[in-house]
């Protein structure tokens, strides 16, 4: 012990060793070596050690505590925690032990009472800095920024040169919209810690949020200096100058997508080679396959004639609902749904990744493409839905699927819709689907018979019904895309931090001339939205 006092840890291990050779049960012997192992990174030798010390003095405290420490580092989680348990039986204050047991069970799920363990934590530490960082980023797990707020802030009037308590409470300062004040919060975090990734690309994402691209991207670059391989900054990176018109620099990060795990994309395993524009691929068979969402598929589909004027025969494959809308598209030999058998082909290209392969700038978007404008001929069961034509029709859709990671910031609550529905003269149709009751009685100026949303059998149905329509009012979701490849009149509610292909400051689409784009004028402000829409409704001359 006097010797790893001295930091002579390889004359220490042969003491502790020798003294293991002529006692191998002696307690503290088996708990220092084991922490030397640790020290020198075998994890699996630690463990066995420091099981040895417990087993041989089971009463001991220490070594129960670091073989906790060590189990939940291998990821043995469910192990440690009876280890955490039975030495707070003994110590109930020891601190080690609370904060151990609070990140274990956090890793386990068990957060209420990983929360009580870093709120007993916090009582007992004369320098609670870390726990109350530890509570503040579980209850941001909790979903409960407000809360958040407060202990990191109170982690921080204890230490204010604590890192970790910065760089959280911009987190949680994000999740409430406070975007200018998360932004100085991350500035801070970046200024302990010049040399950490993590914190330039955090300082990055609120700047995105505040739709200062630029700097945003600045911050990515610096991320990325650090660490190249860093999936999350090529990603946003890409988005930034996406949304700023900087096609050419963002294409290349924009394929880094298959290597963010929050994205969970998974690239497909074919034998035959990808195909990203290098050569030309006259006479060959191209398979062209969905990779994200159904608005990315509306969205990139429209680069097949232009594929297929390359001298490509090419291949669709898209998500089912959208085949009967694509098949047909001008040079497209078959379109197939996603699981289904696929004919040969020679090469392969994702959509989402044509435009890297085309070379695409702002100025340079080929036009959407349909295999099939549907119409009322072809669902003649709508028009008795629609009514005859007299007042002008407008659509509405406020929100898209739940399961989206943006879903919170993209859609908007039901209720701001009466900022417009008490327009006279207007017959307003729900296209929402599902309509949640919530909704629907949100929506008593809304006939039960204009809540056409939940009757759409097929995005046929949809298409029909925006063909229809004399105007569309939908947030971010694929009507959007369906109405804009249709090339129907829609306006797109979009948030202060909207997608990138919507950009910046416009209220135009490069990518779908018949759209017009309403932003919110501050984050979250849906209200300030629709009284711009509203005052658009009553200018037009329909």
């Amino acid at each position: 012990m006097a010797l790893m006092g001295e930091g002579r840890i390889e004359e220490a291990e042969e003491r502790y060793r020798a003294a293991l050779a002529a006692d191998p049960g002696y307690g503290p012997a088996l708990h220092h070596l084991g922490l030397i192992r640790l020290y020198r990174g075998h994890m699996e030798e630690a463990a066995a050690l420091l099981a040895d010390a417990v087993r041989h003095a089971p009463a001991a405290i220490e070594p129960r505590c670091d073989l906790a420490h060590v189990l939940c580092r291998v990821g043995e989680v469910e192990a440690a925690v009876p280890h955490y348990r039975a030495v707070l039986d003994r110590v109930p204050t020891h601190l080690a032990a609370l904060g151990g047991l609070g990140q274990a069970l956090q890793i386990a799920g068990s957060l209420e009472e990983a929360l009580v363990c870093y709120e007993r934590a916090t009582a007992l530490d004369p320098a609670p800095a870390k726990p109350l960082c530890q509570q503040g980023n579980l209850l941001r797990l909790l979903d409960r920024p407000g809360e958040a707020v407060a202990a990191y802030r109170q982690a921080l009037a204890h230490d204010p040169r604590c890192a970790a308590a910065h760089d959280g409470l911009g987190q949680a300062l994000r999740a409430l919209g406070e975007i200018g004040a998360a932004v100085a919060s991350y500035r801070q975090a970046v200024a302990l810690q010049p040399n950490v990734a993590a914190a330039h690309y955090n300082l990055g994402t609120a700047l995105q949020a505040a739709n200062r691209l630029d700097e945003a991207a600045d911050c990515y670059g610096r991320a990325l200096a650090l660490e190249p391989d860093y999936a999350d900054a090529h990603w946003n990176r890409a988005l930034t100058r996406l949304a700023a018109g900087d096609y050419a620099r963002a294409w290349p990060d924009h394929e880094w997508r298959w290597r963010v795990p929050s994205l969970a994309l998974r690239p497909r395993a074919f034998v035959e080679p990808a195909w990203l524009g290098a050569d030309a691929p006259v006479g060959r068979t191209i398979l062209l396959h969905a990779d994200q969402g159904l608005g990315d598929t509306l969205q990139f589909c429209r680069y097949a004639p232009v594929i297929a004027r390359l001298g490509a025969q090419v291949v669709l494959e898209v998500q089912r609902p959208l085949v009967p809308l694509l098949r047909g598209i001008e040079g497209v030999v078959a379109a197939c749904a996603q699981g289904d058998a696929l004919p040969p082909f020679d090469i392969h290209c994702p959509l989402s990744s044509l435009p890297l392969a085309c070379a695409t700038t702002i100025d340079r978007i080929p036009p959407p493409a349909l295999g099939v404008v549907p119409t009322l001929e072809m669902r003649p069961r709508w028009r008795a839905a629609l009514g005859a034509a007299g007042r002008p029709r407008i659509g509405l859709v406020w929100a898209g699927s739940p399961g989206n990671s943006l879903d919170p910031v993209r859609s908007m609550p039901a209720y701001h819709l009466h900022q417009i529905l008490d327009l006279p003269d207007l017959a307003f149709f729900s296209l929402q689907r599902p309509l949640s009751p919530r909704d629907a009685s949100l929506l008593d100026a809304i006939p039960p018979e204009r809540r056409l949303g939940d009757a759409f059998a097929d995005f046929v149905d949809t298409a029909v019904v925006l063909g229809a329509l004399d105007l569309v009012l939908t947030v971010d979701t694929a009507a959007a895309h369906l109405a804009g490849t249709l090339g129907r009149r829609a306006w797109v509610l979009l948030a202060y931090g909207a997608d990138w292909r919507w950009h910046v400051g416009r209220s135009d689409s490069p990518w779908y001339p018949s759209l017009r784009l309403f932003r919110q004028p501050a984050p979250g402000d849906w209200d300030g939205l629709m009284r711009d829409v509203r005052t658009a409704m009553i200018a037009e001359t329909w």
